[in-house]
């Protein structure tokens, strides 16, 4: 094999493992479109307002607050986007005279993740 071949060959495996390496190291973490589905069943219209926030390290990364004057319909979206992952969760239902929460962890992957409150809904009002 010629210098200018091996030259060329050596080039190319470098930019080879440059690539590999951004793969590995930065493609995981790069925000993506995220939707979490509430699923609030039976009864969601006594619910005036949710509260909800998502983190995937000590601090909140996301929150949101919805508001229903007429009460919540029984399943409902939100979407934003974060990198795929474990991530924690907490979820306020509000009702004219009381409040219930919920806190768990969900795996973030780009897909839709449902998100059943129909027990935390028995704890209300």
């Amino acid at each position: 094999m010629d210098e200018s071949r091996r030259r060329l060959l050596i080039r190319g495996l470098g930019v080879a493992l440059v690539g590999v390496g951004a793969w590995i190291f930065v493609v995981p973490t790069v925000p993506r479109a995220q939707t979490l589905r509430f699923h609030l069943g039976v009864g969601s219209t006594k619910v005036r307002r949710v509260t909800a926030r998502i983190a995937q390290g000590e601090r909140w990364d996301r929150e949101t607050t919805f508001q229903f004057a007429s009460g919540a319909p029984p399943s409902f979206d939100w979407s934003f986007e974060l990198p795929n992952g474990k991530a924690r969760v907490e979820i306020e239902l509000h009702t004219p005279s009381s409040t219930a929460d919920r806190k768990w962890e969900i795996l973030l992957g780009g897909a839709e993740v449902t998100v059943d409150l129909v027990d935390t809904m028995r704890g209300l009002p």
